[in-house]
């Protein structure tokens, strides 16, 4: 009988230090990296292992990942597996040692938990001038240029162009709030932002901390998505509105402002 659980022993310490490697090899984490605040498992990269070899993965993961230690007990080993299976995004569980597994869009987060305070703020937009967000340590910049120096200007991803004569008389720079709505352009319809921003698979705790800009009735540009359709430019616009987002950082020290070297384009869609 002694040596019957012997074996069982070794084996299951061989079990453990197979899965072990697999994780090191697979995600490239040493032993020190489980002591890290946070480690997120990006369960895309595993689509060609089996369900099994996943589900022990996370299981072990969680397991050994731990600060303090604690033993995951069979009900949160359960609860882990079936949050992979159903891959509903937004799911949190609670594990022990003050820690948490997050499902968000094929990633899983294991960190401690931790009191979610997203910043809330308005400011009103410069037009055209720093619109400066403290609260997340950035500024919005606008400038205004005729259709003609639109046509020339260059290109650069984090720039956004609107139609400045459609932005209303009191834009302003705030967080969501309930009942916001953008009508996407490209898209037909309007649809609330809650939704867009589930559609585009934003993680539930970044939602509260983009800065939007909106006239009072509707959002009119989201950073880094996409402008209302209202504010788009057309054969009609007449004054071009530019907005971009930097650090205040870089503003402060001067580096957030276009050159003369930012023109040289001669084409567009007016």
């Amino acid at each position: 009988m002694i040596d019957a659980l012997n074996r069982l022993s070794i084996i299951a310490q061989e079990q453990s230090e197979i899965i072990r490697g697999f994780i090191q090899n697979e995600l490239r984490l040493s032993k020190d990296d489980y002591l890290k605040k946070e480690i997120i498992l990006d369960l895309h990269a595993f689509q060609n292992k089996k369900p099994e070899e996943i589900k022990q993965l996370v299981h072990d993961l969680s397991t050994h990942w731990n600060p303090q230690r604690h033993s995951l007990g069979y009900r949160h080993l359960e609860a882990l597996d079936l949050m992979v299976r159903k891959g509903e995004s937004g799911k949190r569980i609670s594990l022990p040692g003050n820690m948490q597994a997050v499902y968000e869009y094929g990633r899983i987060k294991f960190s401690p938990v931790q009191e979610i305070v997203n910043p809330a703020f308005s400011y009103p937009l410069s037009i055209p001038g720093i619109t400066r967000i403290p609260e997340l340590n950035i500024g919005v910049i606008c400038e205004l240029m005729p259709v003609d120096d639109y046509r020339r200007l260059g290109t650069k991803k984090e720039w956004v162009f609107m139609d400045a004569s459609v932005l209303g008389e009191n834009p302003v720079i705030r967080t969501r709030q309930p009942g916001d709505w953008i009508r996407p352009i490209g898209m037909e319809g309007k649809k609330s932002l809650k939704k867009y921003l589930i559609d585009e698979k934003v993680p539930r705790d970044m939602r509260g901390r983009i800065p939007i800009l909106t006239d009072g009735q509707e959002i009119l540009w989201i950073p880094g998505k996409r402008i209302s359709d209202r504010v788009k430019l057309t054969v009609d616009t007449f004054q071009v509105g530019l907005f971009y987002l930097e650090p205040l950082k870089s503003i402060e020290e001067g580096s957030g402002e276009l050159d003369d070297g930012d023109l040289g384009r001669d084409d567009g869609p007016l």
